[in-house]
């Protein structure tokens, strides 16, 4: 199956302080828990479809922390709506991912922003890790998001929020 059999387990605090030292990205506690949960999702050679959470890839760490620079560079190579100062780590990767702010690691909690490069992230719902984590399960428990009998993540649109928390999930 994709959809649930497909998650690498969790790290351990020395792998994550391992992998956040060898990037010289300290991770705040929250983004600590997320990676020790589970490190990210895997492709089998046998899997044609990559395997996602609800809409989103779930990157292991090294590629969450990876992506989640290069998508910072990307904007703070433009215009407007820069962020010279901050460093992000991505949370679940779409078209508009969901990027943990984790320019201060002594913080309890980070901000979780939308990372939609037409637009600035402060116009989207900002909350914190858990809050985000939160709506992922109100997304499963009200059928936005599900494992369909082939093991694959489905959405229902029509179950989603009609207004902008529907950028949470």
């Amino acid at each position: 199956m994709v959809g649930v059999e497909s998650w690498n387990p969790g790290l351990t605090n020395d792998a994550i302080d391992e992998i956040g030292n060898r990037f010289g990205v300290p991770l705040p506690p929250d983004a600590r828990a997320v990676w020790a949960w589970h490190n990210g999702t895997f492709v089998t050679a046998q899997q044609t479809v990559i395997p996602t959470f609800g809409s989103s890839i779930f990157h292991d760490l090294e590629t969450a922390i990876t992506h989640g620079a290069r998508i910072l560079e990307a904007r703070n190579a433009g215009d407007e709506n820069l962020h010279p100062d901050s460093r992000w780590v991505t949370l679940a990767r779409s078209s508009m991912s969901a990027i943990i702010d984790i320019t201060d690691p002594l913080l309890d909690t980070s901000d979780v922003l939308v990372s939609d490069p037409m637009s600035d992230p402060r116009s989207y719902p900002i909350v914190t890790t858990s809050e985000r984590i939160a709506w992922w399960n109100w997304a499963i428990e009200n059928e936005v998001w599900m494992v369909g009998t082939d093991g694959l993540w489905r959405q229902n649109a029509a179950n989603y929020p009609s207004d902008k928390t529907r950028h949470l999930i």
